[in-house]
C-alpha cells in the first residue's frame, strides 16, 4: 500500500490525477482520474444559477448544505469523497454543528 500511495502522490504532484489521501486508512483513499467530470457533475449543480436547468435548491440562505442533502443529490458518489474533493478544490469547508448553533445559523433542537 505504501508504494502505491507514493506512486499516486507522484501522479498527483504532476497534475495527472487528484489523489485524495486518507491519512488514517490509506486503503480508503480516492483517486480522481477525470476531475472535469466531478467539476461538471457536482460543482455545476451546486453552483448553478437559479435560471439554469441544473439548478437545485438545496442550500439554505446561508449557503450551508447538509451531508445528507449532498448524499441524496449525488447518490452515485461517496459523500465523504465529495466533501474531501470539494475541500481540495477549496469550494467547501466543514463546519461543526456547535459552530452553527453558536452563530445562530442553526436552531438547536430542544432536548
Amino acid at each position: 500500500v505504501e508504494e502505491i500511495t507514493e506512486l499516486l502522490s507522484s501522479l498527483h504532484t504532476t497534475g495527472l490525477i487528484v489523489f485524495l489521501k486518507n491519512n488514517h486508512t490509506p486503503g480508503n483513499s480516492w483517486v480522481v482520474a477525470r476531475k472535469g467530470v466531478l467539476l461538471t457533475e457536482v460543482n455545476g449543480v451546486l453552483f448553478a444559477p437559479d435560471n439554469f436547468k441544473e439548478y437545485r435548491d438545496i442550500a439554505s440562505n446561508t449557503g450551508i448544505i447538509s451531508l445528507y442533502s449532498l448524499s441524496q443529490l449525488f447518490p452515485q458518489y461517496s459523500s465523504d469523497m465529495l466533501v474531501v474533493f470539494l475541500q481540495y478544490m477549496e469550494l467547501c469547508q466543514e463546519i461543526s454543528q456547535d459552530f452553527l448553533t453558536f452563530t445562530n445559523l442553526m436552531i438547536k433542537e430542544e432536548e
